[in-house]
């Protein structure tokens, strides 16, 4: 169930601009960039969002980065003015019992200050690799608070409503590292790689808060995800395709984690034409990546496929 308000607004004026400017200090070699965009929603006072990094390229094949940036989410209208029954829990003996979110037409924007650091490098002609580190500072980002439960009678039965309101109660930090490389092994092979680590802290500003957005918002994504791939072109335009992927749990869901495993073999008989044989979620029968936290939603499980596909290139 959506309210009125939600529905109306509809109308939205909003404009951007984004400034650059690029500064060497040590030619070839020391590189300063300035970034500032700004933003304005109807007629009020642009917001500015700054960024800097700093890059310095030592060798011909090594890069050396750093960034600071500051951005903000703007609302939405669901932020303002959804209102929307997420449980129905039966009673007995007592009345129903519905737990509603609510919007919060006075709900602010969320903040984030970014840090980044990373290093590129090509170690000669087959061997490339990424790393990357970021941390990352969230304050007002949205959560809820519980209203004043109370009765109602339409529509029917009659039953006890409570009032999850957002408002902009979670703040807390993330800490990743991102790696990532790529190895010609021989003319026609190719292997790339890559591996995510995440840790977040988050917390509720408001004592004693238990909210289950902090809960969502704390364990939404995988502390460690890795992937391997592997490309190799065959004789007669034939490429045989392999990715495994392993992606860590998720406890708040009771997600547990798992390992993927995609193949595929394709033909091109001819520039255009390209026949392909598909198989995903190898190792297993199937697998569960995700649930919602709301128990009226039944989360399926990702099967074992096979599939044939023919593209047509104009």
């Amino acid at each position: 169930r959506y309210s009125a308000s939600f529905l109306s607004q509809i109308k939205i004026l909003i404009w951007t601009s984004v400034v650059q400017d690029e500064i060497t200090l040590v030619r070839d070699r020391l590189q300063v960039i300035l970034g500032m965009r700004l933003e304005s929603h109807k007629v009020e006072i642009p917001k500015t969002f700054p960024d800097i990094r700093l890059i310095w390229t030592p060798t011909a094949r090594q890069t050396l980065w750093t960034a600071v940036s500051r951005t903000e989410r703007t609302p939405a209208l669901a932020d303002t003015g959804l209102d929307a029954d997420t449980a129905l829990i039966p009673s007995s003996g007592g009345l129903p019992t519905d737990i509603e979110i609510g919007g919060n037409p006075e709900i602010g924007d969320e903040y984030l200050i970014a840090f980044q650091a990373g290093y590129r490098a090509q170690y000669g002609k087959r061997f490339s690799a990424d790393l990357t580190g970021y941390h990352n500072q969230y304050s007002g980002v949205v959560g809820t608070y519980q209203g004043t439960p109370f009765v109602e009678t339409d529509p029917g039965p009659p039953h006890l409503v409570i009032p999850q309101i957002f408002n902009n109660s979670i703040a807390g930090e993330t800490d990743g590292v991102e790696a990532s490389s790529t190895w010609q092994a021989a003319r026609p092979w190719k292997v790339s790689g890559g591996y995510t680590w995440l840790r977040m802290n988050m917390h509720s500003t408001l004592p004693g808060d238990h909210s289950a957005y902090l809960a969502r918002t704390q364990e939404t994504s995988p502390t460690e995800q890795f992937n391997l791939r592997s490309y190799l072109n065959l004789p007669q335009n034939i490429q045989f395709d392999t990715m495994l992927y392993f992606v860590g749990g998720l406890p708040t869901f009771s997600v547990p984690a798992y390992t993927r495993l995609d193949s595929q073999i394709a033909w091109r008989p001819k520039e255009r034409l390209e026949l392909s044989v598909i198989g995903q979620n190898l190792l297993q029968p199937r697998h569960l990546e995700f649930t919602s936290a709301n128990e009226g939603i039944l989360a399926t499980q990702v099967k074992r496929s096979f599939y044939g596909k023919v593209t047509w290139r104009f």
